[in-house]
């Protein structure tokens, strides 16, 4: 999850560890949590019979439970040291295996007990990178995390019907543009709302412009359990593609009008002072004193 897309612009401008990389960064990890309860759902909606809402109530309780307690119980101590960590923290052979492998098991044990094995993994992830071998772990598992985000989206391309976007292109360029502009809009007015400046409200609301790349795994999901039909995934998929690789261009595009535009304003009240400096005292007089002419 986590917004590879997302954290690869911001890195690029230069922005990732600025106060609206880690805003955006902190929203994407906001998301990513919310995912918990959302494949839950999603993967319980499917089948024939009655929906079991109390037992999904309880589900989607104990797994936020779980993951809230965790969070609580690693954010209050010092780093876990695992007692084989000597052993291990020079084994690259080690390290990289052992680290897949516990990530597998946890996702094998959440799947099997009728959670998510994204949930699992994700819990995984939580307890290494909270541990004494997380920065041995890192340089290990890069390269593969490399492999495997190729895969992934080698995966998606596959999924991707070509045909069903030629036949329905306006349906998924409309969907898709809503769905760009409304996200860039809702993320900059809440984070102004937060009380954050304009610039880092843009910055960030444009860097989360395009939607999450679990979204794939929530259709997935939804679709494997019969919750949604084929023309739905179909389309939540072609929206979700749309929407990753234009947003780059949205990002760059909309920050040049921005630019513009205070360039643009800021430009016009320099040249308003400069030009009757001699006649008004503040640029905010300007207006004042047009209209005071005007009159004459």
């Amino acid at each position: 999850g986590l917004g590879v897309v997302a954290m690869k612009m911001l890195d690029d401008i230069g922005e990732l560890r600025s106060e609206s990389g880690r805003i955006a960064v902190a929203v994407l990890i906001a998301q990513d949590l919310a995912v918990v309860p959302m494949l839950i759902v999603a993967t319980s909606l499917g089948g024939e019979g009655e929906i079991g809402w109390v037992g999904l109530a309880v589900k989607i309780a104990a797994a936020v439970a779980v993951l809230a307690g965790l969070l609580w119980y690693l954010g209050r101590r010092p780093k876990l040291k695992p007692s084989f960590a000597p052993a291990v923290e020079d084994n690259v052979e080690m390290l990289a295996l052992g680290s897949l492998g516990f990530c597998f098991a946890a996702a094998a044990i959440s799947g099997f007990i009728g959670l998510s094995p994204a949930y699992g993994a994700f819990i995984a992830g939580l307890v290494v990178g909270a541990s004494t071998l997380r920065s041995p772990v890192i340089h290990v598992v890069e390269p593969i995390q490399s492999i495997l985000l190729v895969v992934f989206f080698l995966s998606i391309g596959l999924l991707i019907d070509i045909r069903y976007i030629v036949e329905n292109w306006v349906l998924v360029a409309v969907a898709s543009f809503v769905v760009i502009v409304a996200k860039t809009v809702w993320n900059v007015l809440l984070i102004r709302l937060a009380g954050l400046k304009h610039t880092t409200a843009m910055e960030a609301g444009l860097a989360m412009a395009q939607i999450g790349e679990f979204s794939f795994v929530l259709a997935a999901a939804a679709f494997a359990s019969g919750a949604i039909g084929l023309d739905v995934y179909r389309l939540a998929l072609a929206v979700t593609a749309v929407s990753l690789l234009v947003s780059p261009a949205w990002m760059i595009v909309m920050r040049q009008i921005e630019g513009e535009a205070r360039f643009g304003y800021a430009e016009f009240r320099q040249a308003l002072a400069e030009l009757y400096e001699d006649q008004v005292e503040t640029v905010e007089d300007v207006g004042q004193w047009i209209r005071v002419r005007l009159r004459a």
